[in-house]
């Protein structure tokens, strides 16, 4: 009886040590909905799984101390350098072993979810202050500007010259048509738009997955797919509204999409071969990969 009586207090003392060291943090659960940071480069070390958003993670206790990184599949989540999601600010998905790669290493002081699983958006939140995408007319963040704060239609007299960009917060929609024809999305710089298959092309602008570029919510399209070159929603981005007959090089490396509405994948062009239909995030296309001829959504007009 006394051996039971010490066991329970060992256990209760452990579990209220968890709970002061955690804050809102969970226990590593992988697979499990939400962000998982670890203290450590390749998820080791001190790891917690956060499910709500974090406007401090000093009192978690992983304030300046994430190393490593892990999205639940269909999620997308900003971290920031500063508390109450002050920029800068960078979006992730997916995994990331090592941090440093990405130059946040020991920096993410807050962090929320901006996409939820099965493509829904995020609750409301507070404004992101600053948050805009800047657009310059030479490579390498050179030459003449054009900085843009939330939906533009048109570049007006900048279309067509935009060669680099600079993001400060948020997920961005950069299209080659006016009124957000053939868009891609970006989360990061770009020293050359090049890279994008964008060099001197862009003429729209617009925020991306429901938020406004003041980090507010945005109504939401009935339709979007999302390709993306790497698994689990990593990589090169592509964003299609409506159909799109011929995907060339984009479907032959697509390896995961994600879709709001329901989309008809096919392996060959104009909606030929064998031809799937999804209604979901999907991190791995499986046989699919690197198969995608065309795509087009069906159902609701």
């Amino acid at each position: 009886m006394i051996a039971g009586s010490a066991m329970a207090m060992a256990a209760a003392l452990w579990a209220s040590a968890a709970g002061a060291i955690g804050g809102a943090a969970q226990p590593r659960q992988m697979g499990g909905v939400g962000i998982t940071v670890y203290a450590d480069a390749g998820f080791k070390g001190d790891n917690a799984t956060f499910r709500s958003d974090q406007s401090d993670l000093g009192p978690s206790g992983f304030g300046n101390r994430i190393s490593s990184l892990q999205v639940a599949a269909g999620e997308i989540w900003e971290v920031c350098a500063n508390t109450e999601y002050r920029p800068p600010c960078q979006v992730f998905s997916g995994t990331e072993t090592d941090l440093r790669r990405r130059n946040w290493n020991d920096r993410i002081l807050s962090l929320r979810r901006v996409r939820n699983p099965g493509g829904g958006s995020a609750l409301p939140r507070p404004p992101l202050p600053g948050a805009s995408l800047t657009l310059y007319s030479d490579d390498r963040f050179r030459g003449s500007t054009r900085v843009i704060t939330g939906p533009t239609a048109s570049l007006g007299s900048f279309n067509d010259e935009a060669q680099s960009l600079r993001i400060t917060g948020g997920v961005w929609d950069v299209c080659e048509d006016i009124d957000f024809g053939k868009c891609r999305t970006v989360d990061r710089d770009m020293s050359s738009l090049g890279a994008l298959g964008l060099d001197k092309r862009i003429s729209s602008v617009r925020p991306a997955f429901g938020r406004g570029g003041d980090g507010s919510l945005s109504p939401q399209p009935e339709r979007r797919l999302v390709i993306y070159d790497g698994e689990n929603y990593r990589g090169r981005a592509r964003t299609y509204d409506s159909a799109v007959g011929r995907l060339g090089s984009v479907g032959s490396a697509a390896r995961s999409v994600q879709v709001i509405g329901t989309w008809q994948l096919c392996d060959g062009p104009e909606f030929t071969g064998r031809c799937i239909t999804i209604s979901q995030n999907a991190p791995n296309l499986a046989d699919m990969s690197n198969r995608i001829g065309s795509a087009r959504p069906v159902g609701r007009r």
